[in-house]
């Protein structure tokens, strides 16, 4: 995968909000999608990428991706 960026389709009565995953900002038309140590990720800019790469990785380490529900 390609570094991209992405619109956001959804009709106008949806209600999923997509954030930036590094600055919580609300992402309402085009997203930055950005694969970061194998997982696709979602930021506002590319900026927000590169500080997450640059900063967050080092200082804080790799998230844990969510555990499904299974029950």
């Amino acid at each position: 995968m390609t570094n991209h960026w992405e619109t956001v389709q959804t009709e106008w009565f949806e209600t999923k909000v997509v954030n930036c995953e590094l600055c919580g900002k609300m992402i309402p038309r085009r997203i930055w999608k950005a694969e970061v140590n194998g997982s696709v990720r979602s930021f506002c800019s590319e900026d927000c990428e590169r500080m997450y790469v640059e900063y967050w990785l080092p200082k804080y380490g790799q998230p844990e991706e969510k555990a499904a529900d299974h029950g």
